[in-house]
């Protein structure tokens, strides 16, 4: 299954990617899972809390918490690289800035469903060629895990042992 998050406090653009993936979904043989969040600080916790995402489509002028923070987080503190980030906002300005967090994509609002479905294909074939995840299911949560992160907790688990 390929997990998508979108944040945009806009309600409208969130709903309007979602339905272009929904609808892309009925016409190819990939599962997507897709949930949206209003806020940077929803999806951080979500994100912290231990779900991971395939592709994150991120508005970048969010408050409290924006998208490059949240980018940021994703890159530094949770050393994830794999997790692909589009930065989307109504705001060119921002393109420069968000080199630090290596986005696959900025794309500038209003978003044309050529293009939303041009990152999701280039981020599922990253994802089918790049990454070899576990997927389990406990009780009723779940999780999936990249290779990497469960051969370090292994290794823990070797020397606490």
């Amino acid at each position: 299954m390929f997990r998508v998050a979108i944040c945009d406090d806009e309600k409208t653009i969130c709903s309007q990617i979602e339905k272009v993936i929904l609808d892309y979904q009925k016409d190819c043989a990939e599962e997507i899972d897709v949930l949206t969040f209003s806020s940077g600080e929803e999806l951080h916790k979500i994100i912290k809390d231990g779900q991971a995402f395939d592709l994150i489509f991120l508005d970048i002028e969010l408050d409290k918490l924006n998208g490059i923070e949240v980018g940021k987080i994703i890159r530094e503190e949770l050393n994830d690289n794999i997790t692909q980030i589009v930065y989307i906002s109504a705001n060119k300005d921002y393109a420069m800035e968000l080199f630090e967090n290596r986005p696959l994509n900025f794309l500038v609002k209003p978003i044309c469903c050529e293009k939303i479905i041009k990152n999701l294909n280039v981020a599922i074939n990253l994802h089918k060629n790049s990454n070899f995840f576990l997927r389990f299911i406990a009780i009723i949560i779940s999780l999936k895990y990249h290779i990497k992160k469960l051969c370090i907790l292994k290794a823990m688990i070797k020397k606490s042992i």
